[in-house]
């Protein structure tokens, strides 16, 4: 695997920031029972045990030593063990797990799945960079944000909002408007933190979004608003195919989902016929209630699951 150019590597550490993943940092309070990676990827719900196994497949002896051979065995035997194992020997065990992440996260195998498992919401945020004509670095990284928190798929009202912008603004005058539009479209539990997260981005700081602490993408992160995040003859990503669905979390981030065909969500158990069948038969743009969640089809194809 190449390494990551410098701007992806900057993008993730802000990233962390806001998840509050940094340094191997992990999360055992929430009903997913283990989410660790910059983007807290969820054992629960399939991804952060295909990370754990991306891990092992890379190094199976760092991740013997850092994480002991009863946690390696549920990992050798397949997602199923892995969530086990979690759900009994890792949830809710306050810090008892933190200083093996940690270690375990210094691991180069570590740091290559990490950015393995990002590549899908970096691609994602390209093709939104492009869609709302974003050229700078911080307008990547706001990008990266909204595909991170809620999902790379475009919106009914953030379209409409980008369509009635006057022309001539500034990329953070854009940014603005549409943190206004994403934020709108958020549950309304979490509104106001998708709203301050995402003005921090849009303007380079929180001096104005009033997000906790002290940021600057500049001066901590390297991440300017002046300079451009691609060349132009960059050839733009491949456009998604088939089946996406985004997962709402208990933090209210939309998780892309892996595909893992065990996997339940609410109750609901998820197969990809059904999906697929959901996906043809709503409406897009529309929310729906079903089977004891709620079902969003976006106009581009792809699905929101959030719970009741």
């Amino acid at each position: 695997m190449t390494n990551p150019q410098p701007l992806t590597t900057n993008m993730l550490a802000l990233i962390a920031l806001f998840e509050g993943s940094a340094r191997g940092q992990i999360n055992v309070w929430d009903e997913q029972y283990l989410s660790l990676g910059t983007l807290h990827y969820a054992v629960g719900q399939g991804s952060g045990a295909r990370f754990l196994q991306r891990v092992y497949q890379l190094d199976p002896a760092g991740t013997l030593a850092c994480l002991g051979k009863d946690f390696t065995a549920a990992i050798k035997a397949g997602v199923p063990a892995i969530k086990a194992f979690c759900r009994t020997r890792v949830w809710q065990t306050g810090t008892r797990w933190n200083g093996a992440f940690v270690a375990l996260s210094r691991l180069p195998a570590y740091q290559q799945a990490d950015m393995e498992l990002a590549q899908p919401y970096l691609d994602a945020a390209q093709r939104v960079a492009r869609r709302y004509g974003l050229t700078s670095e911080r307008g990547l990284a706001w990008a990266l944000d909204r595909c991170v928190q809620q999902g790379g798929s475009l919106r009914s009202h953030v379209e409409f909002v980008f369509k009635m912008l006057q022309p001539g603004l500034r990329e953070d005058e854009v940014m603005d408007a549409l943190s206004r539009a994403y934020a709108a479209t958020a549950n309304p539990k979490y509104r106001n933190v998708v709203l301050a997260r995402s003005l921090t981005v849009a303007h380079g700081n929180n001096l104005r979004s009033k997000y906790p602490g002290s940021v600057s993408l500049e001066r901590q992160y390297g991440i300017s608003g002046t300079r451009p995040w691609n060349p132009a003859n960059a050839p733009a990503p491949a456009a998604p195919t088939g089946l996406r669905v985004f997962l709402e979390d208990p933090a209210g981030r939309n998780i892309l989902w892996d595909g893992d065909q065990s996997d339940v969500y609410g109750g609901v158990p998820l197969k990809n016929a059904w999906l697929t069948e959901v996906r043809d038969t709503l409406k897009r743009g529309s929310r729906t209630a079903l089977r004891g969640i709620y079902v969003t089809v976006f106009d581009d194809g792809a699905l929101l699951l959030e719970r009741d």
